[in-house]
Formats: C-alpha cells, structure tokens, sequence
C-alpha cells in the first residue's frame, strides 16, 4: 500500500502569475495618461502662442531672482522694445542655471498683446511639452508591451 501526498496549493482564480505582467502593463499605460495629458496641454499652448506670437526682438535680462530653495535656477526678467518703440518687460516662468543678468536673449511676442511674451530659446518653448510628452509616451510603450507579450504568452 504507497500513499501519495498531494502538497500542491490551489491557486486562487485570477491569481496567476502569468496575470501580473499584464495588470502592470495596464497601470503603466494609466499612469502615462497624466503626463501626456499634462504635456498635450503645454504643447497646445505653446503653439497658441506661436500662431499670435509673429513678432520678434532682442531682450535683456535685467534681473535674475535665485530663490533660496533652488541651488542656481532663476526665473529671469527680460526687457525689450517693440517695433512700435514701446519698452516693455516680462518675468519668464521657466527658470534655468543659463540665465545671467546683462545676457541677450532672444524674444517672441504678439504685437497686439506685446506684453504677452517669451524667451525664444527652444528650451523656453518646448522643454516642458517635450519632456512630458516622451515620459508619458514611454510609459505608455512600456505599459503597452508589457500588456502585449502577457496576453500573447497567455494564450
């Protein structure tokens, strides 16, 4: 008379381990909504303001605030004329260790709304919307593939 032990534990349903490779790749690809969501409306924006914006000069920076928290980051304020004659001067939002005051930088405006500028500079205009979109566009390839190759080694 042999007795046989069975010590193999009954997996719960749903519970595979062939599933999380798969439940990963759809948190991924939730995730990566918020920054692509987030860099669409940048990168809208930005290009809002380059259709109004047909008008170009040169500004100098002529301050360049450095706040305690950041280490060398200052949001610089430029002025520049029109090309009415008309002064005028801007705090930029985006903040960078480049910026020194006395530097040129260049400057696009809307000549209707010319207190409605920008520094020109491709990091001033398209950082944000580039870095947010490319991490949310890998996350979603990453969710994306994992999700594949789960659902393709299920079956």
């Amino acid at each position: 008379m042999q007795i046989q032990w069975n010590f193999r534990p009954k997996r719960a349903s749903g519970g595979s381990r062939r599933s999380a490779p798969r439940l990963v790749g759809i948190i991924f690809m939730c995730v990566s909504l918020v920054p692509l969501v987030i860099g669409l409306f940048f990168l809208l924006n930005t290009l809002q303001f380059l259709g109004t914006a047909t008008a170009t000069a040169t500004g100098t920076i002529v301050a360049c605030p450095r706040p305690k928290s950041s280490s060398s980051a200052c949001t610089p304020t430029v002025e520049f004329t029109t090309d009415k004659g008309q002064q005028i001067s801007f705090t930029t939002a985006f903040a960078s260790s480049a910026f020194e005051v006395g530097q040129q930088q260049p400057v696009d405006y809307d000549p209707n709304h010319p207190q409605d500028a920008r520094i020109g500079s491709f990091l001033a205009l398209w950082f944000v919307p580039t870095l947010l979109l490319g991490l949310g566009g890998l996350f979603f390839l990453i969710g994306g593939g994992l999700f594949t190759v789960s659902s393709i080694l299920r079956r």
